[in-house]
């Protein structure tokens, strides 16, 4: 996670990492193919200050195209987690990308903190 004053910011490279690390604290996401055509999907931040809102956007590319899962909250200790279990996809190859854009958590310093975009990759069964 990187801070940010601004309400625009530059999109960040995507690193070949699933935790990406920034100067206010760090987010992750992990996907694993689970068989049915389905992966389950782990994503969260960890921040250096309290969270008053924050917004996290995951896209998932597989052979039938792109889709998101969205999440949305309120306030936390700085850290926040989910595992959810995405069914319906198609098999073959997939990727799990935060969207830095859309992925961020607001401090109770004021300051936005955005995802840099960690990403993951698994085949779908």
């Amino acid at each position: 996670m990187k801070a940010s004053t601004a309400a625009a910011s530059s999109v960040a490279t995507v690193s070949p990492s699933n935790v990406v690390e920034g100067n206010c604290g760090f987010s992750y996401v992990y996907e694993y193919g689970v068989g049915n055509r389905s992966v389950e999907l782990y994503t969260g931040y960890s921040v250096v200050s309290d969270v008053i809102a924050w917004s996290w956007q995951v896209r998932l590319d597989d052979r039938g195209g792109s889709s998101y899962k969205n999440w949305l909250g309120h306030t936390n200790l700085g850290t926040w987690q989910t595992v959810t279990i995405v069914s319906g996809l198609s098999i073959g190859p997939a990727r799990a990308t935060v969207i830095p854009a859309n992925s961020y958590a607001i401090l109770d310093t004021g300051v936005a903190c955005m995802s840099l975009g960690p990403f993951a990759t698994t085949t779908i069964t």
